[in-house]
């Protein structure tokens, strides 16, 4: 597969980092409007974005690929065969290139999830890694994958209970390990995690009823134990939120609840700087992605259900 470069004529641009973004398709219908979705790239830069809330009583479990960095969009199904219509779940890819999808539900019906599904053919189709994971069904937790393809994931929400457990997978999802009943962080949901270059792990920010964190944890052991790097980050508290690493090893954290700003950290998260005013606009549950050239691609979330965004470094 070959991506295309974008050549838009609309910028909006960020002296600072020299930096634009573009808007790829706005108001449009790349493909149904949605929020609480997932975005992944994949490891020839291609797209997929899988199911997602797309308004009242409207839940996907759609599948949707892009080879030209969100420009067009193909429909590989209208609506899995294999898992249900959800939002919130979590999806990884595996550095074999094996794309996980796992739990999510939907909150409204009190359907928490905890299957795992994988695709290795870009999301066209689905096997079942376990239809009942060790750990409990659950939304809007966070997920990310290790060196060693080791899947971790941690939090979320089910029938008001909100948590703080971390669970991991050493098999690719078939059966799961409790790293910790009760993380040093408090109970939450919508958080956002990632893995460092080092292999440690970075949570930030998240939900518990009607708060919002902006606290920053990192874990070195896979999430068994975890130390605070900022009780209050500059970023303010927000949930529902995206973190992405460019190829330099910074952090760019992204959107989140009704968060109009990008900020970005070059210390591995101990420290933050507002890097530019958000031109795609407020909202939780959208989702950012980065590709080989350290472009950030935005989609969905509250408020901008409809569009796609691109935001990349001025030769």
């Amino acid at each position: 597969m070959t991506k295309s470069k974008l050549q838009h004529p609309s910028h909006m641009y960020d002296d600072i980092h020299r930096w634009v973004w573009e808007w790829i398709t706005q108001n449009a219908s790349a493909f149904p409007g949605r929020e609480e979705h997932t975005m992944n790239v994949m490891s020839d830069d291609s797209i997929v974005v899988m199911g997602g809330y797309g308004g009242i009583s409207t839940l996907y479990n759609d599948v949707w690929h892009s080879v030209n960095n969100g420009v067009t969009w193909h429909q590989h199904t209208t609506g899995s065969p294999w898992w249900s219509v959800r939002a919130n779940h979590v999806g990884v890819l595996t550095h074999a290139g094996v794309l996980l999808l796992i739990g999510g539900g939907y909150q409204g019906s009190s359907t928490y999830y905890n299957d795992v599904y994988y695709s290795t053919d870009y999301g066209q189709t689905w096997g079942l890694k376990t239809a009942a994971g060790e750990f409990s069904g659950r939304l809007s937790h966070a997920g990310c994958v290790l060196a060693d393809n080791t899947i971790i994931i941690s939090g979320g929400y089910n029938y008001s209970n909100w948590m703080n457990d971390v669970w991991k997978s050493v098999n690719g999802g078939i059966t799961w390990t409790q790293q910790t009943a009760s993380a040093e962080w408090s109970d939450r949901a919508w958080h956002s995690m990632i893995t460092l270059p080092d292999d440690s792990i970075l949570l930030t920010g998240g939900r518990y009823s009607s708060t919002a964190y902006n606290d920053v944890w990192r874990s070195v052991d896979e999430g068994q134990s975890w130390t605070e790097l900022d009780a209050s980050a500059d970023w303010g508290g927000r949930y529902g939120h995206s973190m992405v690493i460019l190829s330099d090893d910074s952090i760019i954290l992204t959107g989140g609840s009704d968060a109009y700003d990008i900020w970005r950290s070059i210390d591995n998260g101990t420290s933050w700087s507002n890097v530019v005013s958000d031109p795609y606009g407020a909202g939780h549950t959208r989702r950012a992605i980065v590709n080989s050239d350290d472009d950030i691609i935005v989609s969905g979330g509250w408020l901008n259900r409809s569009n796609v965004m691109v935001h990349h470094k001025i030769p």
